[in-house]
Parts: structure tokens; C-alpha cells; sequence
């Protein structure tokens, strides 16, 4: 088999696109944990506000910020608020990547605001935080593992398309 510069290059073109594939795999395991990450301080922000200044749900939201909440637009959601606070964090929750019982645990939390008793809320918000840190370490501990492993696989698999087809 004679390997000519345009076989050379078709080669590295696909291992090389097969690896960047991984890479985007990668990145939105890595974005989901960001998003988790920020869902969290949003609830120890809350959770800090109410039991100090209790400022209203308006002020504690305009005060936060989060990069990764930001870009998918969770936060513009939640500070929009034009159908109450319960109805903008749920429809806020529909924005990340969460799914299955984080995204219902994220739900069920937004359904308590402002609509039972502080002390109700304070408890939503404390089952809440502690079932997100658990899911949190979770993948904070395979985040690393993944990454590394899926842009590995896709130039493995890149370069075994590569050779099945030279």
C-alpha cells in the first residue's frame, strides 16, 4: 500500500475531525456540571439571602450571576418573572441540560416559591441543595475521566475509519 500526501491528509482529516467530535461530547458532559455547579450557588445564594436580609425573591435574583446559567439563559428567565417566581424558575429549569430527577427535584423546588411558607421553602431549598452536592461530586469525579476518554475514543475510532478505508 503506497501512502501518497492526499491519503496522508485524508487520513489526519478524519482522526483529526473524529477527535473534535469527542471533544464536543466532552464538552456538554462539562457544561451540564457547570450549569449544576451554578444551580447550586444560585441556592446557596437564595438560601444565604433569606435567612439574613430577607430581601425579596426579586432582589436575591438580581443579585446573582453565573456564567454558565447566563450563556443557556436560565438566569434572563428566572429575572424576567413576568408569570411569578414559580412559573420563571420552572420555565428556567427548561433551559439547561439537566433531565431526569435533577430536572424534577429542579421543578419541584421552583413550584415552592413564593407559593407556601418561608419555612416550607427553606426546606425545599435545603433537600434541594443537598440532592444537587451529591449530583454534583458525582460528576465532578467522572467529569475528568470523561473528558479525556471521549476525545481519546474518537481518534481511536478516527484513525480505525482511516485505515479500514485506505
Amino acid at each position: 500500500m503506497i501512502f501518497t500526501p492526499l491519503k496522508l491528509l485524508s487520513a489526519l482529516i478524519i482522526v483529526g475531525a473524529c477527535f473534535f467530535a469527542g471533544a464536543s461530547v466532552a464538552e456538554a458532559e462539562n457544561t451540564s456540571y457547570r450549569q449544576l455547579s451554578g444551580i447550586l450557588a444560585l441556592l446557596a445564594h437564595i438560601r444565604t439571602r433569606i435567612t439574613y436580609t430577607h430581601f425579596s425573591l426579586e432582589v436575591i435574583f438580581a443579585d446573582f450571576y453565573d456564567d454558565a446559567l447566563e450563556k443557556c439563559g436560565f438566569l434572563a428567565c428566572l429575572k424576567d418573572a413576568r408569570g411569578g417566581y414559580s412559573a420563571s424558575f420552572c420555565e428556567a429549569v427548561g433551559r439547561l441540560t439537566a433531565t431526569g430527577e435533577t430536572r424534577d427535584a429542579l421543578l419541584a423546588f421552583g413550584r415552592t416559591l413564593g407559593g407556601v411558607s418561608m419555612r416550607e421553602q427553606y426546606a425545599a431549598l435545603e433537600t434541594t441543595e443537598a440532592f444537587l452536592q451529591e449530583k454534583v461530586a458525582r460528576l465532578r469525579e467522572s467529569a475528568e475521566k470523561k473528558r479525556r476518554s471521549y476525545r481519546s475514543l474518537g481518534a481511536l475510532a478516527g484513525a480505525m475509519i482511516a485505515v479500514i478505508l485506505f
